[in-house]
């Protein structure tokens, strides 16, 4: 997309992609302990829309979304992991979603969501619903989720094993 650039028409993942941002040095997990350090200074971040779609990006198993600028205004969603096993969701900036900045509906495994500013999103910024995996741990930490219809963060039928919650900014 390059600098700056918009990307309109949605992402799908497939399990295990990272969909990064530009901006910021990325440092990447490989295997046994040792991690890939991607770029540095890139420019601005790309734009992601998909106006007039359901989701901006769709979650698969085992993705990592880092520095991302997501314009969900016409979407129903920005980003939505409905049934997706484990995820890392950082550093993002959504807003716009007629519903929700990021829906999590039935998943499994363990999730974090920490450091996302998630803002004007027509229901909540994160909905997190249906999380039925007794052993999954949910990480939600320094998220800012303001000025969204309900909630900043809202977590429904929910019975994970842990929940980490810490520093965030929530208003309705």
């Amino acid at each position: 997309v390059g600098e700056g650039g918009i990307l309109d028409g949605g992402i799908r993942l497939q399990d295990r992609q990272l969909l990064l941002g530009g901006g910021t040095e990325q440092i990447i997990d490989i295997q046994n302990g040792r991690q890939f350090r991607l770029g540095g200074d890139t420019g601005g971040n790309a734009v992601l829309t998909n106006v007039g779609g359901a989701n901006v990006v769709i979650l698969a198993d085992d993705n990592i979304v880092r520095g991302v600028v997501v314009d969900a205004t016409g979407a129903t969603n920005g980003l939505n992991s409905n049934g997706g096993n484990n995820g890392t969701i950082e550093n993002n900036t959504i807003s716009g979603a007629a519903e929700f900045g990021i829906l999590a509906s039935s998943s499994s495994g363990d999730w974090a969501y920490n450091n996302n500013t998630l803002t004007g999103n027509g229901v909540d910024g994160l909905h997190v619903r249906n999380a039925l995996d007794p052993n999954a741990t949910f990480e939600v930490d320094g998220n800012t989720a303001t000025g969204n219809g309900f909630d900043g963060i809202h977590f429904e039928n929910f019975f994970a094993d842990t929940l980490v919650f810490s520093n965030n900014t929530t208003s309705n």
